[in-house]
């Protein structure tokens, strides 16, 4: 641009667009622009004992923890349920007590009643099943 704020012979013109933003797409698809910034849903989901917990939670509207363990080291030993061992069970159990219920209930995708040990949806649970849900679907 010269002094008087004109351009130039073959200055490019670099102006933005005043138009609404042009909507991803993925397969003719509209891909909703929340969808890149779902950070915290991928980072509540990115471990297989989270996502094994939502997906139990998508069958039954309540969980028991202690059942839950049960199921999550049948599922991840490839055993029947009846076969799974107490200690194995309990290491289930620390393990979501104190890493993953915690992480789900602060992400408020589940809420987790200490004195019975009962899971339940949080407000984001139907969000995260939706994302899972949809994930199993492209395989």
């Amino acid at each position: 641009m010269n002094q008087n704020g004109h351009r130039e012979q073959g200055e490019s013109d670099r102006r933005i667009s005043s138009e609404q933003p042009v909507t991803p797409e993925y397969r003719g698809t509209p891909i909703d622009p929340a969808v890149l910034t779902l950070d915290d849903a991928f980072a509540v989901l990115n471990h297989r004992r989270r996502r094994y917990l939502l997906a139990q939670l998508a069958r039954e509207s309540e969980l028991i923890l202690e059942e839950l363990a049960a199921k999550l080291v049948a599922w991840e030993e490839r055993i029947d349920l009846i076969d799974v061992r107490s200690n194995c069970r309990e290491q289930r159990y620390v393990s979501l007590y104190h890493t993953h219920v915690p992480k789900l209930v602060d992400a408020d995708v589940i809420e987790f009643d200490e004195d019975e040990d009962r899971i339940t949806p949080g407000v984001r649970a139907a969000e995260l099943i939706d994302i899972l849900a949809a994930i199993g679907k492209q395989r």
